[in-house]
């Protein structure tokens, strides 16, 4: 594996929920890429986005980052529910069948799965929790990274009833002012993950004054 490569898969949630808070996340989204590209270091990127109509709606797959388009309000139209089980288990099947097929000094040694949503799991037909923590698991053996960020704290409980750590999830509030917030504390985790700074991907080393609370310290 090529350990200098980092591959960032993004799952965005466009059920219909998030029409509330559609330009705050396309803003966020838009802040959140402009601050990878900043960043040294050869990097790949796909963006899926997920809804009952289509849980794993392609926009980009393994893209340069440097050639990623930014968000709008075209691509990203909210409707329908929110099949989160199945895009998460559609996605790390696909994402770990590609990277099987790449030659061993292309494959990217670090791979991240960030889940962005807003509400919590009501439309999944194939994919149940146990069997994407195991898929989770698995991964993660292998050093894959996950975080998930969501407003509804049953969403938040469902992302770590699929294996993904408590640490890697964030709680926000709807309104601009926390999904702002949200995307800046993913960019911040996942840059110290990239860069070095952080063996994991999680927030607890995260600016509290412009991100916010983690989800592990909502339980205490």
């Amino acid at each position: 594996m090529n350990q200098s490569k980092t591959h960032i898969s993004i799952l965005l949630d466009r059920s219909g929920s998030m029409e509330a808070i559609r330009d705050d996340v396309v803003g966020g989204y838009n802040a959140f890429l402009r601050e990878q590209q900043q960043l040294p270091g050869e990097v790949t990127w796909s963006l899926t986005q997920f809804d009952l109509e289509d849980p794993r709606e392609v926009i980009h797959w393994f893209l340069p980052l440097a050639e990623v388009p930014q968000l709008d309000h075209a691509t990203f139209v909210p409707r329908a529910g929110t099949p989160f089980y199945d895009a998460l288990g559609w996605n790390i099947r696909t994402l770990k069948g590609a990277l099987n097929r790449m030659p061993n000094e292309l494959r990217p040694g670090k791979v991240v799965v960030a889940v962005f949503s807003d509400g919590h799991e009501n439309s999944s037909r194939r994919f149940s929790p146990r069997r994407i923590a195991r898929m989770v698991e698995e991964r993660q053996g292998e050093g894959w990274q996950f975080t998930f960020q969501g407003c509804d704290l049953v969403g938040i409980r469902e992302a770590i009833a699929c294996g993904i750590p408590c640490e890697s999830t964030l709680a926000y509030t709807a309104n601009a002012q926390g999904t702002a917030a949200a995307w800046n504390s993913m960019s911040q985790a996942i840059s110290s993950y990239r860069t070095g700074l952080s063996a994991d991907l999680t927030y607890r080393d995260i600016d509290e004054s412009s991100s916010p609370e983690p989800f592990n310290s909502l339980l205490n």
